[in-house]
């Protein structure tokens, strides 16, 4: 059984927290509803390709889209082994109770699987990811929908120093911006042109991953005495471990190099 654990989810986080921020940035005096404005995804492939007629109802909007993750550290380089002890079980719970962490770790529904069943070895590793997020927001068409956009860009740049630092002080994850900024992108496509703005930021964070397992990392061993003198003859000086059959290979009595 497997269980892939990330710090935070790029998408669903940072719509989270920009839309508090946005709540308290002023949008209504500009005649802008700033409730369910940040949505999933890039606004004119959700709304307004979404099968229906476009028109200004389906904006002003913000999209949050989640794109990739750039892995960042060789995987499988830093792989352990444990036994399925209690301090295991302990971060297990820990990560399964955090900020409904269901967001966090695709196999959420196993930690509860994990946790009841006799698991005797785990193996796990640790990489670094850097998750890359599209932020875009379209104010609508003609004149009037180029100013919306132009108002939605310069508030969303301005509450990006919040944005991270919620999403640090919340997670423990570093948010950057990635390459340049762009406004005024019109969608002529959409309606008689629509206006609105695109930038990307970099979510840096840890991904874990365990694989638990009910076999024991070694299975068979040959254990013996082993010592020689200088003249030839043998003498028992200590306990040899051999492991014979086991999930390890090259397996070393020393806990250190296992």
């Amino acid at each position: 059984m497997i269980l892939c654990l990330y710090q935070c989810d790029p998408e669903q986080r940072v719509i989270e927290e920009l839309a508090k921020l946005l709540e308290e940035s002023g949008l209504e005096d500009r005649s802008i509803t700033s409730k369910e404005i940040v949505t999933f995804g890039h606004p004119l492939y959700t709304y307004a390709s979404a099968g229906e007629i476009a028109n200004d109802s389906f904006f002003p909007k913000i999209g949050v889209e989640f794109q990739n993750d750039d892995i960042s550290s060789d995987l499988g380089m830093n792989l352990q082994y444990s036994d399925f002890n209690e301090q295991i079980k302990r971060k297990l719970r820990f990560y399964r109770d955090r900020h409904e962490s269901e967001f966090e770790n695709p196999d959420f529904a196993q930690f509860d699987k994990v946790l009841n069943e006799n698991f005797k070895t785990v193996e796990y590793y640790t990489s670094r990811v850097e998750s890359n997020v599209l932020i875009t927001g379209w104010g609508g068409g003609g004149v009037a929908g180029r100013r919306t956009s132009n108002d939605l860009y310069r508030i969303v740049t301005a509450l990006l120093p919040f944005l991270f630092t919620r999403i640090y002080k919340n997670y423990r994850v570093t948010a950057r911006i990635d390459g340049r900024l762009q406004a005024n992108i019109e969608a002529p496509e959409i309606m008689r042109g629509c206006w609105g703005f695109e930038f990307s930021i970099v979510i840096s964070q840890l991904v874990r991953v365990y694989k638990f397992s009910k076999e024991p990392f070694i299975s068979k061993a040959d254990v013996y005495f082993d010592g020689k003198d200088s003249d030839g003859s043998t003498y028992q000086a200590g306990i040899k471990f051999q492991a014979l059959h086991g999930k390890i290979k090259n397996y070393s009595p020393d806990p250190k190099k296992i």
